[in-house]
């Protein structure tokens, strides 16, 4: 058959008498070729030959694309399996969690438990719990290593505050970068030596009563992921806490 000019001089360059070329199409598509080459003579390819090598690249190529779909699959699998042993892992350490939590009735101990499974369950440097008492956020307690200036009894006010927008707005709030964020309480800044923080507010029926965050991840940066499992986690704890309430005010009746 007649070759494009272009073809033509690669042809002569590399000095190829003849060759044959055999498409590999799968599924309608052309995926790729074989060719055969003849440098010395030009060879003359009888019509069963190249039936022959058409239905070799017809089963290599389906072979070809098979087996890419086939390790498609096992690491879609793979990947699959993971996120289950994941999420068992994820669901077990948070049954463990609210076991912890609704065995304490002490209220003072849930509020530290609940700043210490926070911190544990987001992998993260710091956990603070603030409740809302008089019109201001009021830090009960503190978990973790960080080195904070943080005093417990420190008051974040509801307005011009981060901590303030998740406890207004009812909602997760996360600052990748405290120092340049807006609307930030700058004592609180200046205090807490954190970079990122995600504040999950405490709703107890329709009342917010106050606010977990955690800062800084020990590894990685803060994320979705955390803030999903940092949502979760709250609703034990205002289980916890709500059980050791009613507790209290049953053995202070008793009293």
């Amino acid at each position: 058959k007649e070759i494009p000019l272009s073809e033509f001089h690669l042809f002569k360059l590399d000095r190829i008498k003849s060759i044959l070329i055999i498409p590999m199409a799968f599924k309608e598509k052309l995926v790729g070729w074989i060719s055969f080459s003849n440098y010395e003579k030009a060879k003359f390819w009888s019509d069963l030959s190249i039936e022959i090598l058409n239905d070799f690249a017809h089963i290599f190529i389906n072979v070809f694309e098979r087996k890419k779909y086939e390790n498609k699959i096992q690491s879609l699998y793979s990947s699959l399996e993971q996120k289950i042993n994941e999420k068992t892992n994820e669901l077990t350490t948070l049954l463990n969690i609210q076991k912890a939590l609704t065995s304490e009735l002490h209220v003072d101990h849930v509020i530290q438990i609940i700043a210490d499974e926070a911190r544990r369950l987001t992998k993260t440097q710091l956990g603070t719990v603030y409740f809302f008492e008089n019109g201001k956020l009021i830090l009960k307690v503190i978990s973790g290593e960080k080195e904070t200036q943080l005093p417990l009894g420190f008051e974040i006010p509801i307005e011009g505050s981060l901590a303030g927008v998740a406890f207004r707005t009812g909602s997760p709030y996360f600052v990748d970068d405290i120092t340049h964020a807006t609307g930030a309480f700058k004592e609180a800044v200046r205090l807490s030596n954190v970079n990122s923080i995600l504040f999950v507010p405490l709703i107890s029926g329709r009342k917010t009563i106050g606010v977990i965050s955690v800062a800084d991840k020990i590894h990685g940066e803060l994320g979705d992921e955390d803030e999903r499992l940092l949502k979760m986690f709250a609703n034990s704890a205002i289980i916890a806490l709500d059980n050791a309430r009613l507790y209290k005010e049953e053995f202070d009746r008793r009293e």
